[in-house]
């Protein structure tokens, strides 16, 4: 692997002190930070799925969604 695993050290640390929810933009922030590296997000995707560390991502919203369709689909209460 191109990234060395101590540039992830410090982060896994934090990661587990479970402090907030953390996206993959976080993490870059933190290892630039720390270390003063840029590391790619598919290269940090992929150090916290070999290390089994999961990431907050947003959900998909369609943006050309429409409202009106949508709430026909919801169940009546």
């Amino acid at each position: 692997e191109v990234w060395s695993i101590k540039y992830f050290k410090e982060l896994f640390e934090e990661l587990d002190k479970n402090k907030g929810v953390w996206t993959i933009a976080k993490m870059q922030e933190f290892i630039e930070r720390i270390h003063n590296v840029k590391i790619p997000r598919e290269s940090i995707r992929r150090k916290l799925h070999k290390y089994k560390y999961s990431w907050k991502t947003s959900r998909p919203s369609p943006y050309k969604g429409d409202k009106e369709k949508q709430e026909g689909f919801k169940k009546n209460s």
